[in-house]
């Protein structure tokens, strides 16, 4: 018999099914919105410049896109990936699964 552990709060019993919340492959992190100055993307960025343990995700695009994917790029940082936009489901999972959400701005 297979064991699985889960969370009280993240089960409801509905006509005899027990649907439970899938533990994610990997711990991340998500950053979701417009890919620019004004929401703060570069201190998001910056900041897991810092943390090489973490996984950060940027759900979104914006007209610093290719910026800070070069910054990511030029400072070697493996933990910051890209998604692009998502639509309502992936993003749904995404925001469902992560971590925290990382809500910055300026």
């Amino acid at each position: 018999m297979q064991e699985y552990t889960f969370h009280k709060e993240c089960v409801t019993f509905a006509d005899g099914i027990v649907p439970v919340k899938k533990q994610p492959e990997e711990e991340y992190y998500l950053f979701a919105g417009r890919v620019e100055a004004l929401k703060g993307i570069d201190i998001a960025v910056k900041a897991f410049e810092k943390l090489p343990d973490k996984i950060l995700y940027v759900a979104g695009t914006g007209p610093m896109m290719d910026e800070m994917q070069a910054y990511v790029s030029t400072h070697n940082m493996k933990n910051v990936r890209f998604l692009g936009y998502l639509q309502k489901e992936g993003m749904t999972e995404k925001f469902y699964n992560a971590k925290a959400v990382i809500m910055t701005s300026q």
